[in-house]
């Protein structure tokens, strides 16, 4: 390490006085969940979501709560998005001739980009019931639609000024992924080549994606405001590891069963279980390829004096190349998810 005063010009990352984060570089991340309700409701307005046949017209009337998160992310340089919101609002019919209304509720969870809006009536009468599948089956879409705008907002960051949204033309379509795409994503895996792991290989050196011999080595660490035990049960239990990514998941917790998360993005079984100290398993990613072997990767979990959960995470047979996009799920889609799902911390504090 070089004295005070004697630093190398040519080192990528510089004090400065105003303390700013050059190019993103630094794990940094911002709460955007007031603009994030507000535009929302700005979205789903008559003007927007609206439908008819000359006669009747249906039609989004207001919204009246969202609730939930949403946070931009950014580190080296890369822009990540979650939200996780719920919205809820009331709908409308008019009968231009009879001058008759008929009113209801509908509501979603926003979490990707293709939400599931429920819609509900104050009547029960047939005519009632044919108004609210118009507005489903018409208007409904449309809800979609204003969905994607706000998320894709959310990708060219939310309105904010954030470092690292310039971004080289060669990671713009990273930039524009959901965070629940980033570890299955191609784009991912092609802007990770090069990537640095946190602990290098063995002096063998790391093996080529696909030739089945010694990969890198990657130890990741952090910590949970929550009992070994409850972190045990969330990385084991199908139902918590499907909150957790919000999307379909496998788990057979006994050694030799398998898991999937993800939709199958990372796949493999259990090799080793001891409630609320460890989990082992032999895994690997779908963006490592078909012909890449399966890795190892071991979670150990200590209580510490303050009573929350710290969390080693030590992978082997990550495959050259693919470094970036292995500590990207483990950080992403499981340590922040869960801090931000789970509510076990902040989603900003690596260790």
């Amino acid at each position: 390490m070089a004295k005070q005063g004697e630093g190398d010009p040519r080192w990528r990352v510089t004090q400065r006085p105003d303390g700013r984060n050059v190019n993103g570089w630094h794990w940094e991340d911002k709460n955007v969940s007031a603009w994030a309700h507000a535009r929302i409701k700005d979205l789903l307005t008559p003007l927007h979501c609206t439908a008819g046949d000359g006669v009747t017209r249906v039609a989004v009337e207001a919204v009246d709560s969202v609730d939930g998160d949403a946070t931009l992310y950014n580190r080296k340089g890369v822009l990540k998005v979650l939200y996780d919101l719920k919205v809820c609002g009331k709908w409308s019919t008019r009968h231009e001739e009879k001058d008759e209304r008929t009113h209801g509720e509908f509501k979603f969870e926003l979490f990707d980009e293709d939400p599931e809006v429920s819609v509900g009536v104050d009547a029960k009468s047939r005519a009632v019931h044919e108004y609210r599948k118009a507005f489903a089956d018409k208007v409904g879409p449309q809800i979609r639609e204003q969905c994607r705008v706000f998320i894709k907002e959310m990708h060219a960051g939310a309105g904010h000024a954030v470092d690292g949204l310039a971004l080289p033309a060669a990671r713009k379509r990273l930039s524009e992924l959901k965070v629940t795409d980033f570890a299955r994503s191609g784009a991912a895996a092609a802007a990770s080549k090069g990537a640095t792991a946190t602990a290098g290989a063995g002096k063998a050196g790391a093996g080529k994606a696909g030739t089945g011999k010694a990969g890198a080595t990657l130890v990741l660490k952090d910590e949970f405001a929550c009992r070994a035990a409850d972190m045990f049960l969330a990385l084991t239990e199908r139902g918590r590891l499907e909150a957790i990514t919000r999307a379909r998941a496998v788990s057979e917790a006994v050694v030799g069963g398998r898991f999937e998360v993800l939709n199958g993005a990372a796949r493999g079984e259990y090799t080793r279980l001891e409630e609320g100290r460890c989990v082992g398993m032999r895994w690997k990613l779908k963006t490592w390829g078909e012909a890449a072997a399966a890795g190892e990767a071991v979670v150990r979990l200590e209580t510490t004096e303050e009573g929350k959960c710290a969390v080693e995470v030590t992978i082997l047979g990550v495959p050259e190349g693919e470094q970036g996009s292995t500590e990207g799920f483990w950080r992403v889609q499981v340590f922040q998810a869960m801090k931000v799902v789970m509510g076990w911390g902040s989603a900003s504090q690596f260790l």
